[in-house]
């Protein structure tokens, strides 16, 4: 990296695409592969905390909640099943994203790897313009969405987009659709950050591009999170996936060529 003009660019990249559907990891595989740019595993684990910061905060309400319904022993509240529910999702996406670790490396340095993942991306976006539901997460649909979001780790594959969309699928409204996709991306986010804690230790990186990305991941991803929202609750997913279709046919014809 450059300097701290370079890692406010990449924060603010990191902040519009991990909360909108367009996947994070494929814009980061597309910026490392095309432009030659270096990122660092600490960096990259440094805005995956701004990014969990901004979760939290956004969320705040909904994890006191399910903390104190879980301190209360009160396994009857909508909050405590919720809660439960999120630990259900998280194991099986723990255990595809420890199983394909190794060849997640490699896929990121493959552009028709990243292609394929952003027409995929395409499919979850063009599926989500469906007819609503009004129903609640459930154990069965927990495991489903924690598997998609196991699954998401491959670039180009929107997290956000892949697992709202699975939600809708089960009939569940688009507002808990998309709070239950969030919520369960903090434990995932948590335990990535744990995986890149001896890189971010051990970081040469000045605390200058540190903090400038830190910042700019945290600022437009709040921005991009109250977004994402708004079009959540208009059912206007499928509104991103002409995007995710071009940028998925030049990441192919980007392979083809290299």
């Amino acid at each position: 990296m450059t300097g701290v003009l370079e890692a406010l660019g990449l924060g603010a990249l990191q902040g519009v695409t991990e909360w909108l559907p367009i996947s994070s990891s494929g814009h980061l595989a597309l910026v490392q592969t095309l432009f030659s740019i270096d990122v660092p595993v600490a960096f990259d684990a440094v805005l995956h905390v701004a990014t969990l910061l901004v979760i939290l905060g956004f969320f705040r309400n909904d994890l006191w909640k399910i903390i104190r319904s879980w301190a209360r022993r009160d396994i009857r509240s909508p909050h405590s099943r919720l809660g439960l529910f999120v630990l259900i999702g998280t194991v099986p996406t723990a255990l595809i994203g420890l199983l394909l670790e190794p060849v997640i490396v490699a896929a990121f340095t493959s552009l028709t790897v990243v292609g394929i993942g952003f027409l995929i991306t395409t499919l979850f976006l063009v599926a989500s313009k469906r007819p609503l539901g009004t129903g609640k997460v459930s154990a069965k649909l927990a495991l489903l969405v924690g598997t998609i979001q196991g699954l998401a780790i491959f670039p180009g594959i929107s997290r956000s987009g892949s697992t709202i969309t699975t939600a809708l699928f089960g009939k569940v409204s688009p507002q808990e659709a998309a709070r239950f996709s969030f919520l369960l991306f903090i434990p995932a986010s948590v335990g990535a950050m744990l995986l890149q804690a001896d890189d971010l230790l051990a970081s040469t990186l000045g605390l200058d591009i540190l903090l400038a990305g830190s910042l700019a991941a945290i600022v437009v991803g709040y921005l991009s999170l109250k977004l994402l929202f708004l079009v959540v609750d208009r059912n206007r997913l499928w509104y991103f996936a002409p995007y995710t279709l071009i940028v998925g046919l030049v990441a192919l014809l980007g392979g083809l060529y290299a």
